[in-house]
Formats: C-alpha cells, sequence, structure tokens
C-alpha cells in the first residue's frame, strides 16, 4: 500500500499517516534505494538498481508482484542488498511529485545540482 501510494501520487496520505500512527509504525516506515545482486534467474550476478520498503526491523519485497516480508537482516543477505538511501513516506512522496517518477531520485538531484 506504502509503494503503491508514492508511485501513484495518491492523495491518500492524511489516511496512511493516521493508520501508520495508530499501530505505532509512523516513524519506522522507509522507502529505500540501492542495489541487489539476483542470485538466479536473467539478471543472476548483476548490479541491479531496486527499490523496497522498510518498516521497522522488516523488508517488504514488492518487485514483480510479490508481497514478501523479511527480516531487514535475512532480506539484504538474501538478495545480496546494499541500501544507498532511505526516504521516509513523506520524503518519497515529494520526490515522487516533483521528478514524476520513483527511481533513484538521489542521483537525479546530483546530476542536475552539478549542471
Amino acid at each position: 500500500m506504502i509503494k503503491y501510494a508514492v508511485e501513484q501520487s495518491c492523495t491518500c496520505d492524511v489516511g496512511l499517516k493516521k493508520v501508520y500512527e495508530e499501530l505505532g509504525l509512523a516513524e519506522n516506515i522507509y522507502v529505500v534505494h540501492g542495489t541487489a545482486v539476483p542470485t538466479d534467474g536473467l539478471d543472476k550476478g548483476r548490479i541491479i538498481p531496486h527499490a523496497w520498503i522498510e518498516v521497522g526491523h522488516h523488508a517488504i519485497e514488492t518487485s514483480n508482484g510479490q508481497r514478501i516480508g523479511y527480516p531487514v537482516s535475512v532480506y539484504y543477505e538474501k538478495h545480496s542488498i546494499s541500501p544507498k538511501k532511505r526516504y521516509t513516506v513523506s520524503e518519497a512522496r515529494a520526490l515522487a511529485d516533483k521528478y514524476g517518477f520513483c527511481d533513484c531520485w538521489e542521483n537525479f538531484e546530483a546530476q542536475h545540482v552539478s549542471q
């Protein structure tokens, strides 16, 4: 739901924020950008950009229609994950709205600032 809301520029932040706060999670949810190195499939061994959600000490994998939760340490090890940047849900929404996409904002901003 979090990733969908960010990606779709959903206007339901107020409702989502209330749910997070009621669950005691408002300060523990992050959209994370980094890299993964798949151990199988077509991308086996390649370093690929990746994004996922972290809630407290759990990572939620949503790529390719999955909805799988892992303890963060297990997720990082299983998928050879290297986190690069964490965003609060509000930060992620603001950047998605600003740039019109949901991928590697930090790199995009650095390129435009240096030009």
